[in-house]
């Protein structure tokens, strides 16, 4: 879509701040199915025929307490998109097919949302770095002195820890679905369609060539800890994931030149942090449970 409709879309998501952050407010699905449509129109390909089979609408989240913000890591739940096929491809992609590949994009879309928002929490922080702390003796409500020149020290490297662990998780878990979905599931694929050295064809008919489709969208979904076997380490990923949201959240509360004088988000960001500490701690233990299991998306079973 073009950067009118993209910036459409983003500045509804900012008008509908959700309350896992401390915000309230909702877009309907009538303004998000006009937002859609018109990112839709706005496509360089919309032209095509082919592209009158693509539709974006509205969908609803698994989680009947959700609403649609940038603030929630499932905010792409509230979007669905589809593509009408006709025979004889309909027959290679089947449903069943097709609902795990979307349920696999959905979950790496969830990924890149917490990065690209914890990129931006990185670089609020760094333009805080760049306030003079002695500046803040004079703003009513700040520390003053020396002393409050070393508070804003210690915050600014406290911040600054806290933004880099928050990254690493998030980048962890994208190169880890993203090796897994990208790499290993399409090297499977590729496999399980050629005979090694004579690069034959290896189904023989159609019938075994979906087999074939069917079982790489399972991998993929089953990468990004899908399956129902990998629920509890997907619900403890998750949930980190909110969590950093979270932070990225804290850190709006405040302009830079503020951010390092407000205990109120220093103070909101450090319960945000125990929270994610201890999620994280139950998320080692799960993952060592989940490598053990040889069934299981970590144990090499899928």
């Amino acid at each position: 879509a073009t950067s009118s409709s993209s910036a459409a879309l983003a500045a509804r998501a900012r008008a509908s701040r959700m309350g896992v952050a401390g915000y309230g407010g909702g877009v309907g699905a009538g303004e998000l199915r006009t937002v859609l449509d018109v990112a839709v129109r706005e496509t360089s390909v919309f032209g095509d025929p082919l592209a009158q089979r693509f539709e974006l609408a509205p969908a609803a989240p698994p989680d009947p307490d959700a609403v649609f913000s940038e603030h929630s890591l499932g905010m792409v739940d509230f979007v669905r998109g589809s593509y009408r096929l006709e025979w004889p491809v309909a027959l290679l992609l089947p449903d069943v097919a097709r609902t795990r590949l979307a349920a696999a994009q959905r979950s790496i879309l969830r990924v890149r949302h917490a990065r690209i928002a914890l990129q931006e929490a990185h670089d609020r922080v760094h333009e805080a770095g760049h306030v003079d702390a002695s500046s803040l003796a004079t703003r009513e409500g700040g520390e003053r002195g020396r002393a409050g020149r070393a508070l804003a020290l210690r915050r600014l490297r406290r911040l600054s820890l806290l933004s880099s662990e928050f990254r690493h998780f998030a980048s962890a878990v994208e190169s880890q679905v993203g090796g897994a979905v990208h790499g290993a599931a399409p090297a499977a694929l590729h496999a399980a369609l050629r005979r090694a050295g004579t690069r034959e064809p290896k189904p023989s008919d159609l019938y075994q060539l979906r087999d074939v489709i069917v079982a790489y969208a399972t991998d993929a979904h089953d990468a990004c800890l899908l399956s129902a076997r990998d629920a509890p380490l997907r619900s403890s990923v998750d949930e980190a994931l909110q969590l950093a949201l979270d932070f990225r959240a804290a850190m709006r509360r405040s302009p830079p030149d503020r951010l390092l004088s407000d205990g109120g988000v220093y103070a909101a960001v450090q319960a945000i942090h125990a929270r994610f500490k201890a999620t994280t701690g139950a998320l080692c233990g799960r993952l060592r449970e989940a490598a053990a299991d040889p069934g299981g998306a970590l144990g090499g079973g899928s």
